[in-house]
């Protein structure tokens, strides 16, 4: 799913965007050095957003055009393998820095010379030059540095390469692509702007031989590559508060258990903490029609959002097992029913091991569903109430977010009911009274 992109969910970030293009600005307006800016963040925290926003700024800024910077972008992930990535990234050196062709001939021979499988240090190219010739007399590296810087200084351009969602590339492919930025670093007027998420950056790097699976290492190795980092900030709580419980409060009490819309917070809060997140949420509450929306328990429909975006297997597998939850299906003594509960707690815990939260979660779907909770503890007594998702006339209800075939709403049954006496109503009464089950 990508990234939002609307204003409804540039969450204030704008402001941020500005600040940075104008860092890269001043950055390439003060020096030509080479210079490796990167946009760290979790998947989903809005990367993707803020650096489109931040390139949408670089270009409408007055002083962009003094900077004689191109932005070009590369994606990595395109390619299928390392060497595949090489050759584009070389490719692209080739064709943004070269103008003439005898140039972009020799350029191309070079990168060629150095591929994927070169360490980047003095290279042993003796059997390789036999074969391309010895005119080429290359020894080192620093010749595709030479070539390229002498490439921009002539036009007296600038490049800014951009990559966004490295964290995507396996563990070959990145190091392949650091080490061709180290190869290049040093070249005046090519600069990178990198979007990826640290800590998958860090654990892909741990499985090469540069970091040796230490994470401290690839951190260190990162910190060599990126001269200015920039972090996306995780959402307010305030912000929270406005774009998750806006349209559907909390504040509904549970006879049951008071704290168990605090609870049920507390976990929306922990999980559903991106943009992308919130906005999965936000799209799921925002189709929910207001008919069913006022009539249904708010707690109990948060709960349903969470967990179709939070624990979609929890979610499939309470689908599954909705008709026991409820207290429907065949007659079972009491020792069955719990040996049945405790069979759906089992597939329940199995789907949920990976969730930090998952126990908590566990908890609020035994405190939602009575029948399920009094099979697991036969002393327990209690009863389900409408609308509620426990209760067996509305948990469809829940499932659907909408009006169920053969439901509807409460609204429609008072409304037939205050035009009584009007004989010509009592019809349409009492076939909403059989449809509408928390009046019958």
């Amino acid at each position: 799913m990508a990234e939002p992109a609307s204003n409804e969910f540039d969450l204030g970030r704008t402001p941020l965007a500005s600040a940075h293009a104008r860092g890269v600005v001043e950055r390439l307006q003060s020096s030509r050095e080479s210079a490796t800016f990167a946009l760290v963040g979790d998947w989903g925290s809005g990367k993707t957003w803020l650096l489109e926003a931040l390139l949408r700024d670089l270009k409408e800024s007055p002083d962009w055009a003094a900077t004689r910077c191109t932005v070009v972008p590369f994606n990595p992930w395109y390619y299928a393998d390392e060497k595949a990535l090489f050759a584009g990234f070389a490719s692209l050196l080739v064709q943004q820095t070269l103008g003439q062709r005898v140039r972009r001939t020799r350029l191309a021979k070079l990168l060629m010379l150095v591929g994927p499988s070169a360490k980047f240090g003095p290279v042993d190219l003796t059997a390789v030059a036999k074969q391309a010739g010895t005119a080429l007399g290359v020894t080192t590296p620093s010749e595709i540095r030479d070539a390229i810087s002498n490439g921009l200084a002539t036009s007296e351009r600038q490049l800014l390469i951009v990559m966004d969602d490295l964290d995507r590339l396996n563990p070959d492919e990145l190091l392949i692509l650091f080490k061709l930025i180290r190869l290049v670093g040093d070249v005046p007027g090519l600069h990178y702007l990198l979007a990826y998420d640290e800590d998958t950056l860090h654990h892909l790097l741990k499985q090469t031989a540069i970091a040796a699976d230490s994470t401290e290492r690839a951190r260190r190795y990162l910190e060599k590559i990126v001269e200015r980092r920039w972090e996306v900030p995780p959402l307010t709580d305030t912000q929270l508060d406005e774009i998750l419980f806006g349209k559907m409060s909390l504040s509904e009490g549970d006879r049951n258990d008071p704290g168990v819309g605090y609870r049920l917070e507390s976990l929306i809060r922990a999980a559903v903490t991106t943009p992308r997140a919130v906005a999965r949420y936000v799209d799921i509450a925002n189709a929910i029609p207001d008919r069913v929306r006022d009539e249904l328990h708010q707690r109990d429909l948060h709960l349903t959002l969470f967990l179709r975006v939070a624990a979609p297997p929890l979610w499939k597998a309470l689908i599954d097992e909705r008709q026991f939850l409820v207290g429907g299906g065949p007659y079972l003594i009491d020792t069955d029913r719990k040996d049945r509960a405790e069979a759906v707690m089992a597939r329940f815990r199995s789907v949920t091991r990976d969730l930090a939260f998952g126990q908590e979660l566990l908890d609020l779907v035994v405190d939602s569903f009575p029948s399920l909770a009094n099979a697991l503890d036969p002393r327990s007594s209690r009863s389900e109430e409408a609308p509620r998702i426990g209760h067996r006339d509305f948990v469809d209800h829940y499932l659907w977010l909408d009006l169920p075939p053969g439901a509807v709403s409460e609204a429609e049954v008072v409304s037939a009911l205050q035009r009584l006496p009007d004989e010509a109503a009592e019809g349409e009464v009492r076939h909403l009274l059989v449809a509408a089950p928390r009046l019958t």
